[in-house]
Order: structure tokens, then C-alpha cells, then sequence
């Protein structure tokens, strides 16, 4: 019995510890201002989700969601990285306005990052037109 008194004494020193942890944070008085205005955030909450914009919008993150439970993170990181640094370099030569020519195009195609993107591309699209049969 004496052990289960030292265990239940740890355990009510480990809640204590919670609770004053939870109350420095603000924590404590946050949840207890929504309990008070439950009624108020539910309503809300419900008059913001039965707007048509915002159920379309839950409904694409939910598909974003389940899209992304069939990627590994480590290979959805790597292209997301890679798209945003190109999205960059995209912005930077749109402030050129520089005409490309059939010949500039060509050349670029020999560049090592050009032809792996168009590659990686090209590859993307070959999984979605075999995923769309």
C-alpha cells in the first residue's frame, strides 16, 4: 500500500506541476474562456463553415490532405523546395522581359538543371496520364 501512496503523491506532484505550467503559459485561461463562450464560438464556428467558399476550401484541404498521405515527406519536401526555388528565379526573369527565340530555347534544353526539370516534368506527367486511364 505504501507504494501506491509514494506513486499516487508523484502523480498529484506531476498534476500540480501541469496545472501551475498551464497557468504561467496562459493556457488555463485560455481554455477557460472557451468553455465560457462555447455557445458563442460553436455558432461561429457553424455560420463560418456553412458559408459555400468555406466548405469548398475545408473540402480542398481535405483533398490536399489525403493527396498528400500518398507521398513520402522526404520526396514531397525535396520537390516543394525545388518548386519554390524555381518560382524565384521564374519571378526574377519575368522582371527582364526578355524575348527568347527558338535557338535560345534550344540551348537551354542542354543545361543540366533545364534538361533534369524537364525531365522530372516530363516524369510527373507520365504518372499522372497512366493514373488518368
Amino acid at each position: 500500500m505504501q507504494a501506491e501512496e509514494e506513486i499516487n503523491e508523484e502523480v498529484l506532484k506531476q498534476l500540480v506541476d501541469l496545472i501551475n505550467n498551464l497557468e504561467k503559459k496562459n493556457v488555463l485561461k485560455l481554455l477557460n474562456s472557451i468553455v465560457e463562450k462555447s455557445d458563442e464560438l460553436i455558432e461561429s464556428l457553424t455560420t463560418w463553415l456553412l458559408k459555400p467558399d468555406n466548405i469548398n476550401a475545408i473540402k480542398n484541404l481535405l483533398l490536399i490532405v489525403g493527396f498528400s498521405k500518398n507521398v513520402e515527406f522526404d520526396k514531397l519536401q525535396k520537390l516543394t523546395f525545388a518548386l519554390s526555388k524555381g518560382i524565384n528565379k521564374g519571378v526574377e526573369e519575368m522582371k527582364k522581359e526578355k524575348k527568347l527565340g527558338l535557338i535560345s530555347i534550344i540551348r537551354m534544353i542542354n543545361d543540366p538543371d533545364i534538361n533534369r526539370s524537364i525531365r522530372v516534368i516530363l516524369a510527373i506527367l507520365k504518372g499522372m496520364g497512366e493514373a488518368l486511364k
